[in-house]
Formats: C-alpha cells, structure tokens, sequence
C-alpha cells in the first residue's frame, strides 16, 4: 500500500473513532446506574431506539411522534438532557444541519444529500 493511503486511511478511522467516542460519552452520561442499579439521569433502556423531529410544523412532529411512539422501543430523545448526537433516528422537514460524515452506522435521517436532483 502507498504510504500515503495508509495516512488517509487511519485519519479517517480516527475521525470515526474521535465520533463514536462522542457519541458513547453521552450515552454514557445518560445510562449511569448507581450502584444499587438505578439510573440517574434517564430511566430508559440502553437498547431503547431514540428519535428526534426537527420541524417548525406541529402536524409534522405529532405525526412523526406519534407513529414512532407507537411502535416497540422507539422512544423521543428528552430534549432536557442536552444531547446532540445521540439519536437513531433524526425527522427533520427541511435539509437537517448534519455532518452525514460523522453519523454513526445505526444513525439514520430522513433526508439525505442530492436528493433534489431526483425530483
């Protein structure tokens, strides 16, 4: 392999790494149990899947809401907790501001980019 390649290739895999440690710190704060097994900050499960819906449109966000909260394991990220990055999936109505870069093998948007010029 050139040299060259193999920088490229572990500044990316450091980039992802850097990421995913972001992303785990949070998840981290969130899922902290004490020692007597209760948790301190969210009493949701750590395999609980978690939305987030970025609409100035109430219709848009009570459909979307409501859908997902109706079925198994998905549930709103509380917006108390101040996290950014730590949801499954993100419900925005216009282009999201997201580094799609930086998402996570099991992050997912409902829009992605170019996709104007399918229409």
């Amino acid at each position: 392999p050139n040299p060259s390649d193999v920088r490229l290739h572990m500044t990316r895999q450091w980039k992802l790494y850097t990421n995913y440690r972001e992303v785990m710190d949070d998840y981290g704060e969130v899922f902290m149990s004490d020692r007597d097994g209760s948790s301190e900050v969210y009493d949701g499960s750590p395999s609980t899947l978690h939305f987030r819906v970025n609409s100035s449109r109430p219709e848009v966000f009570d459909i979307v809401t409501t859908v997902l909260s109706d079925m198994h394991n998905w549930v709103e990220l509380p917006s108390d907790l101040g996290l950014k990055t730590t949801w499954n999936l993100l419900w925005t109505w216009s282009r999201p501001r997201v580094d799609y870069d930086k998402l996570l093998s099991w992050q997912r948007v409902n829009h992605y980019p170019c996709a104007r010029h399918l229409t």
